[in-house]
């Protein structure tokens, strides 16, 4: 077992006379409340190599009393802040989704209660965590540093910890604004804390985490039990991605069309993690056109529908056209206009955008579908 990496930080003397720790605000705090709103947040959730994590549980006041909780999981990125209601529906689905996915580092403090908590309550068994209390220390000292400690320590900033709203009731179906200020940004606080090291102890500490678990034993061979959710769970609707470009007589496809096939295989993959807890499968189907094919429409390569309806539709956006290189010979090839810009390969995100608006259009079953649209189109749409 290799050894648990130890960083020393400096420890403020003087907290309260630092700048305030610039948080994330209400406006980019996320709080799904329908299973489409959990599935989209973990399709964003997703993008991130790591993101911070935090839970919190409605406090207990007697002696003896266990916990009922956790009520609420937070899940922060760069850019935005995710609440995760226990109880809500799809939101055990979706943190699973997030906490055992081994390619997404979960960074937070103390964690080794809410590894716990998700386990005996949720059946939640989170991979890849790395508990920052457990591996920062003082220069000099070997007591574990919190989350007050580190933000100064590392950040040279002031993070507030009300003792009023840290023992407030977590199980509230409404939480207040304060409640979702404090509750989030303990989440983004940890992976801004982390962004804050050089890159070396950044390198360090991911790989730590990578290869043991929140309490530091090295993984076992042993297979988790099979989430009770899941063992019953059958895919009950389709989502199929459609995307077809030039292949010319020596196998060969232009570069735009080359760096979107690798967008459209992530975007897929992405999609199917996220939208499994909606029973929904995603079908990736690609098409080849050949160079007879290309000289008479051009702009049909590179080109990506998804349930059967074009990707410019989902999106608002338009097809426009650019010249682009020898593999093409002389014509324009097919680009996506949206938003005053130009995307000659289609990113990822944009077809993870259109992607979770098809889905959320999806009948509730196959009997929903329009045979007849079906039958026209020539294509198996979401009956396939």
């Amino acid at each position: 077992m290799s050894q648990k990496p130890i960083i020393h930080i400096v420890q403020q003397a003087d907290i309260a006379g630092l700048p305030a720790f610039a948080g994330v605000s209400l406006e980019r705090i996320s709080m799904p409340a329908t299973a489409a709103e959990f599935a989209l947040a973990v399709a964003e959730i997703l993008q991130a190599s790591c993101i911070g994590f935090d839970t919190e549980s409605k406090p207990t006041f007697k002696v003896g009393e266990v916990s009922s909780g956790p009520h609420l999981i937070q899940f922060a990125t760069a850019e935005r802040a995710y609440l995760l209601r226990v109880g809500m529906p799809g939101c055990t689905e979706a943190a699973r989704a997030v906490l055992q996915a081994p390619g997404i580092v979960k960074i937070g403090f103390g964690l080794k209660s809410d590894h716990s908590r998700l386990r005996s309550k949720l059946n939640i068994q989170p991979v890849s965590l790395l508990d920052l209390g457990s591996v920062l220390r003082y220069q000099g000292k070997k007591g574990q540093v919190g989350l007050r400690g580190a933000v100064a320590g590392i950040l040279g900033t002031r993070i507030e910890k009300s003792r009023r709203v840290a023992t407030s009731n977590w199980a509230n179906a409404r939480l207040t604004e304060a409640q979702q200020a404090y509750a989030a940004n303990d989440a983004y606080a940890a992976l801004r804390v982390f962004l804050g090291l050089v890159l070396e102890q950044q390198s360090l500490l991911l790989q730590h985490a990578t290869t043991s678990d929140a309490r530091g034993a090295t993984p076992t061979n042993r297979k988790p039990r099979p989430p009770r959710s899941d063992r019953n769970t059958a895919m009950k609707k389709t989502l199929t991605i459609r995307w077809q470009r030039l292949v010319n007589e020596h196998g060969e496809t232009c570069p735009r069309c080359g760096a979107t096939e690798q967008a459209v295989r992530h975007a897929t993959a992405d999609l199917r993690q996220a939208l499994r807890i909606l029973g929904i499968d995603v079908r990736l189907e690609t098409s080849q056109l050949s160079p007879a094919d290309f000289a008479q429409a051009p702009l049909e390569s590179n080109r990506l529908w998804i349930a059967d309806v074009p990707l410019e539709q989902w999106l608002g956006a338009a097809a426009g056209e650019s010249r682009c290189c020898s593999a093409c010979g002389d014509a324009n090839c097919r680009t996506l206009e949206v938003a005053d810009a130009t995307h000659e390969a289609v990113p990822a995100e944009l077809i993870i955008k259109a992607g979770l608006l098809a889905a959320a259009q999806l009948p509730d079953n196959a009997s929903g579908c329009c045979p007849t649209a079906q039958a026209t189109s020539g294509h198996g749409g979401c009956c396939s």
